[in-house]
């Protein structure tokens, strides 16, 4: 047991912070992982696992654990697998998992994915250490690659003796036995420690012969190979014969304590023992026989034995309930408000006091001990800073809070209304109706508004439309703050359901009971309503009337705004006509802005670009105006003024002006600006293959979504000749199809009605930079522009390791060192392509470049031509197989 001890301090390597210590059941792995807990200095946390118990309950035992250890804050972020590998990491924790055989099924596989991935997590922290005690070996996973592993084996002969000789001597045995028989007695346990103090204990009360009669067949083949098993079963035999001897009281003991899951301190056995006479000197009973053991200030029963007492307890149920009280009573003193420092550090106590209460039949103290719970959630949740739609942090607080809130019906909203958020976050089969019982119970109350969105959106995946408004209508008088935003998600929810009627009532009824200005973000939903519906009269009507009674603030300015860009939309001059004459009329410098709009966009219906900027220089200071004088400045071909203003471009960053950014960037060349802003201008998820679509600026701007929210061809429905290479305006509008299939080319062109002619890759054109070295232009095609040709040059860059960009050239240029630099990147490619024959052929033409016989290198560079004219669609080695086809005769 010193190898492992030492090999823990000297031979487990600091990169590795994961270690494994594995052995058949009683061969001392436990005592060894202990020894060296005691001599660690810094802060240490040992947990034994429990078999069956919820992986939440073991996460909240090992963050209560840490806590005692004096790691203060441990739990407060919420997500208790960060904590604790935070613990681990940042304050040097050594975390101790013992019994981790509980956790593995029978193929070793762990059994919980939440706790593979903790262990993942811990085995790459850079600091601190984690101890995995296992009498079985865990499955090659992720975490166990990275961890490293120590079997502890079979103890030899001689150290079988030595501890046996130990462990008589200790209980005044030695005196029977000479070497010889300390020899056979060892042999036949399989030099199995716990087996010999099972020995060692059945010894105290009954002589060695009558011991070895009990199974003479093993006592005699003592000298063959020993199996677990046998040596499982005579330790067992063992320790039954031992508890067939105890006195009543020590028994009465041994069972109370067997129903402990964990190891106790000395708190728990005065609990257990509470009715004994004189419950020390039973304690000093189990010791002395090897029953209870203790590590510093912790204590346990022996494994087996708890088996044995525990399996008794099942069959003798009034001392089962009455074992299972006394544990849960001794638990359940320990939750109180005044005694911890938050709910964390009662958690562990709770769970084990719901468990034996449970265990013993007394459901009413199980709701008992939740209200005292209760009390201490209340305080932790209340100002908390917990992420209640973090996943993580749902998984781990979830089943604390069902336990607490379990056959409650009524009160404790702040928590119902914490869980219901968790349980959406969760998203687990199921978590949508558990969430609703409390969330109609939390609705009793005045309650946050993450609350009443989150049941909304539960709401709408489960409930009826009925359910629906009355939810909203609720929501008004019990929402704290922002009750529009409630109604607004469930009338949209409503027309999307297609009861556009049903929402369009609800708008109403609820627009009564809303303070303004809040009403204007339901004024917008009722427009958007109309306008889908086929109404656009009354769409535009209803925003404008809403203006004209007034209000303070960019809020209600907003609807004017929009209602011009509604009267875009419909190529409705004489409604922006009107709005222009209403905005002009009132004194007001912010809706005097929507003047200028309108007659930008005016302008622009017409198709007068130039006139649409003129017009749009009375409203630069607005958002909106500048948006659409810079499409005005591409609609022009004027690419570089576009830039220049979107440089300038404030106030919000929605879909719209995210796309109009990708767009300026596509038409100057910023591929960087352009990969950003179409990114962030989609709701889906965009990956290489989309990006390399050359149409993905079209399909974002033909997109229009379902749902009320900003999209690019709302705000720019006109695509002009100068984007698209036709004659004409290509016009999207909600009402109208998908317009992209009309557009042929792929990338804004400057010039008038510019058509694309095919890209027709041409041989690298070769010449000599100022300093001498080898420079090549590659051109990938041709833009017909009538009397102008437009040459679109490929991307350079520079090649080789000592390759670099040489002088004051452009960016279509390449600059080589030398043709045998271009000859060695083409046989490295080849080799890592599995093409040594290639290479080699290569290597021989470069020797000869080198040598400077360009006639037979020539000859030789024949051998592979075919083969480096193939590379030349290589981007990998395109440039260095043109450069290398123009030295040789390509």
């Amino acid at each position: 047991m010193q190898e492992i001890v030492g090999w823990l301090f000297d031979g487990w390597k600091a990169e590795f912070p994961l270690a494994i210590v594995e052995g058949f059941a009683g061969v001392g792995k436990t005592t060894s992982v202990r020894n060296y807990f005691k001599a660690w200095s810094g802060p240490k946390v040992l947990v034994t696992l429990v078999e069956g118990a919820l992986y939440e309950e073991f996460l909240l035992s090992v963050v209560s654990e840490i806590e005692m250890a004096g790691i203060k804050d441990v739990g407060d972020s919420g997500d208790w697998e960060h904590d604790i590998v935070r613990a681990v990491q940042d304050e040097g924790l050594l975390l101790v998992l013992d019994n981790f055989e509980t956790q593995l099924d029978a193929d070793g596989i762990v059994l919980s994915v939440d706790l593979r991935r903790l262990l993942a997590k811990l085995a790459s922290v850079h600091s601190g250490r984690v101890c995995i005690v296992s009498s079985r070996s865990p499955s090659p996973d992720e975490w166990t690659e990275r961890s490293q592993y120590r079997t502890m084996g079979q103890l030899g002969s001689e150290q079988g003796v030595h501890i046996l000789r130990t462990m008589l001597e200790e209980r005044q045995k030695l005196d029977d036995f000479d070497e010889a028989l300390l020899v056979d007695v060892s042999v036949w346990l399989g030099n199995n420690p716990r087996a010999m103090r099972a020995f060692v204990a059945c010894l105290i009360g009954q002589p060695l012969e009558e011991m070895i009669e009990r199974d003479r067949e093993s006592w005699e083949l003592r000298h063959t190979p020993r199996s677990a098993q046998l040596t499982a079963r005579l330790e067992r035999d063992f320790w039954h014969q031992s508890l067939g001897r105890l006195d009543p009281e020590s028994v009465t003991l041994a069972e109370n304590l067997s129903v402990f899951r964990r190891p106790f301190r000395i708190e728990a056995i005065r609990a257990a023992g509470a009715t004994i006479h004189n419950w020390e000197n039973a304690r000093n009973r189990l010791a002395l026989s090897f029953i209870l053991d203790r590590s510093n200030a912790w204590y346990e029963l022996n494994p087996v034995v708890r088996q044995l007492t525990s399996g008794r307890l099942v069959q003798l149920e009034r001392r089962h309930v009455t074992a299972h009280a006394r544990a849960a009573d001794f638990f359940a003193k320990r939750i109180d408000a005044s005694a911890y420092r938050d709910a964390n550090t009662a958690g562990g106590y709770f769970v084990e006091a719901r468990h034996h209460y449970r265990e013993a039949g007394r459901d009413d103290m199980v709701d008992a001990i939740a209200g005292k719970y209760r009390g201490l959630l209340l305080r932790a949740y209340r100002g908390s800073q917990i992420d209640l739609t973090d996943a993580a942090v749902a998984r781990e607080r979830i089943p604390i809070l069902l336990a607490a809130l379990d056959h409650d019906d009524e009160g404790f909203e702040p928590l119902r209304a914490a869980l219901t958020q968790l349980l959406e976050a969760r998203g687990a089969e199921g978590d949508d109706y558990t969430a609703l019982r409390h969330a109609r119970l939390a609705s009793q109350a005045k309650t946050p508004l993450a609350f009443w969105m989150a049941y909304t959106r539960i709401a709408v995946r489960v409930e009826t439309d009925a359910f629906l408004i009355s939810l909203a209508k609720r929501a008004i008088d019990r929402c704290a703050r922002e009750p529009e935003r409630v109604v607004v998600a469930i009338s949209e929810q409503l027309f999307l359901r297609g009861q556009a009627q049903m929402a369009l009532r609800l708008i109403d009824e609820a627009s009564a009971s809303i303070s303004r200005p809040a009403d204007v973000y339901l004024i917008r939903l009722k427009s958007f309503i109309l306008d889908r519906t086929g109404n656009f009269a009354g769409a535009f009507e209803v925003m404008l009337a809403r203006h004209r009674e007034g209000g303070p603030g960019k809020l209600i300015d907003r609807l004017l705004e929009e209602a011009t860009f509604l009267a875009f939309q419909h190529e409705a001059i004489d409604r922006l006509m009107e709005v222009a004459s209403y905005a002009a009329s009132v004194q007001d410098s912010l809706t005097k802005q929507s003047a200028a709009l309108a007659f930008t966009l005016t302008a622009m219906l017409r198709g007068d670009y130039r006139e649409a900027l003129r017009a749009a220089e009375g409203g630069r200071r607005d958002g909106a105006v500048a948006a659409q004088a810079i499409f005005c400045h591409l609609a022009l071909g004027q690419f570089t003024q576009a830039a220049e203003a979107m440089t300038q471009l404030g106030g919000v960053r929605n879909a719209a002006s995210r796309w109009l950014s990708a767009v300026v960037a596509l038409c100057n060349g910023d591929a960087d600006t352009y990969i950003d802003s179409i990114s962030n201008a989609t709701d889906q998820i965009t990956t290489d293959m989309t990006m390399n679509d050359e149409k993905l600026w079209m399909h974002v701007w033909d997109d229009v979504p379902a749902r009320m929210a900003p999209f690019p061809s709302y705000y720019f429905p006109r695509l002009p000749p100068r984007l698209t290479g036709l004659n004409r305006d290509v016009v999207r509008t909600h009402h109208g199809g998908s317009q992209v299939d009309l557009i042929r080319q792929s990338l804004p062109l400057q010039g008038s009605h510019a058509t694309e002619s095919p890209a027709v890759p041409s041989a690298p054109v070769i010449a000599t930079s100022n300093s001498g070295a080898p420079i090549i232009y590659v051109q990938e095609g041709t833009f017909d522009l009538g009397k102008q040709e437009y040459v679109n040059n490929g991307q350079v860059g520079s090649m080789g390791h000592k390759a670099k960009v040489d002088g004051d050239i452009t960016q279509n240029q390449i600059v080589l060192p030398s043709v045998p630099e271009a000859l060695r990147e083409l046989a490295d490619f080849a080799r890592a392509s599995d093409q040594e024959a290639v290479a080699k052929t290569l290597d021989e033409v470069n020797a000869l470049e080198s040598a400077s016989d360009r006639a037979t290198a020539t000859e030789r560079f024949r051998e592979v031509r075919a083969w480096v004219v193939d590379k030349v669609a290589d981007g990998a080695v395109a440039i260095a197989a043109g450069l290398t086809l123009a030295a040789f005769g390509g």
